[in-house]
């Protein structure tokens, strides 16, 4: 006997006996009408089709995280261009660059390495961490113990992009070089260097 209100319900409908279902959405009310016992004697039942304005607003929504994703990238921009210009040292330019991408990012550590081929190492030159991460700045790695054809896709210019090491099959068998360096989740972005 108590009442129901639904907003923005999504419902599949047909609009005809030989039409396939749409979705819609509907806004209604199931109200129960009492006699003059209070007893339940029939239900009142009123709706509206808000279709129209759900997907308008959805795609204002959009819109609105799309200029905020703009917003977000000009100010990055803005303050990694002010950033580069005080900053005069490659490393310097590296370090400043590394904060700003980790804050933007929202992560917990960018680091910045350099490859030595010769060696087949790495060696992370600067880092940012947010709070409480152990610092790896200065560490020199074996490339292989990270997965060659990981490597290899770097090499060629490529985005690598993993969501778990420890579940990841192009990682899986090199989890324990990514615990050791505490990896769950990374993206590297290769800087390729010409000539």
């Amino acid at each position: 006997g108590r009442p129901y209100v639904a907003s923005r319900m999504p419902v599949r409908l047909h609009r005809g006996a030989d039409t396939e279902a749409s979705l819609h959405y509907l806004d209604f009310v199931y109200q129960p009408m009492r006699d003059a016992n209070g007893s339940v004697h029939a239900i009142f039942v009123e709706g509206n089709d808000v279709t129209g304005q759900h997907l308008q607003q959805r795609e204002l929504q959009d819109k609105v995280r799309l200029l905020e994703q703009a917003r977000r990238r000009h100010t990055f921009q803005l303050e990694l261009a002010e950033r580069l210009r005080a900053a005069v040292p490659a490393l310097d330019i590296a370090a400043s660059g590394c904060e700003l991408l980790g804050r933007f990012l929202g992560v917990s550590r960018v680091v910045f390495c350099e490859v030595d081929d010769d060696a087949g190492t790495f060696l992370v030159r600067c880092e940012w961490t947010r709070g409480g991460i152990d610092g790896v700045t200065g560490v020199a790695r074996a490339l292989n113990d990270f997965g060659a054809d990981n490597i290899a896709l770097l090499r060629a210019g490529q985005v690598f992009a993993c969501d778990d090491s420890a579940s990841d099959a192009r990682t899986r068998a090199f989890a324990n070089a990514y615990a050791k360096v505490g990896v769950i989740a990374s993206l590297a972005i290769p800087l390729l260097q010409q000539g």
